[in-house]
């Protein structure tokens, strides 16, 4: 995927997640036929060359389904990473900062030192969105742009 405008074979994330909606809902409808047509009755039920040839077809129906419904679930999930990962930076990177700070002071005060040290936090922020972040940081945690 490209930095710029996140695109993956020429395709936009807007693109791959339709796409990957369409292949799946395709996927699940060639499926959900190769299962009815085992469920429908033969004319003569001792035909079982018919038989057999109707559990081949629905067979090649349901692999195709199936093909298709993985295709589909790759390119949504393709589609759907930028907006995931931007909540997660945005919306869980707080409250894991601060889970982490809780867990410090527990571990101060339950065996008499901070195994992860007592030293000064120098945040900066970031030129993009404002977000003060560790000095030590690449990355922005919230915007994901560099710092």
């Amino acid at each position: 995927m490209g930095s710029d405008g996140g695109s993956l074979f020429g395709l936009g994330r807007g693109s791959l997640t339709a796409i990957g909606v369409i292949l799946m809902v395709v996927g699940i409808i060639l499926f959900l036929a190769s299962i009815a047509s085992l469920m429908t009755p033969t004319s003569n039920q001792f035909d079982f060359a018919a038989r057999q040839a109707q559990m081949n077809s629905s067979f090649a129906t349901a692999l195709v389904g199936m093909v298709l419904l993985a295709v589909g679930f790759g390119a949504l999930k393709l589609g759907m990473i930028r907006p995931v990962t931007t909540y997660v930076a945005s919306e869980a990177s707080p409250a894991i900062e601060r889970l982490s700070e809780a867990a410090g002071q527990g571990l101060e005060r339950g065996f008499g030192a901070n195994p992860l040290g007592r030293e000064s936090v120098v945040k900066v922020k970031c030129r993009n969105c404002g977000y003060l972040e560790n000095e030590d940081a690449i990355y922005c945690g919230k915007c994901g742009k560099p710092l």
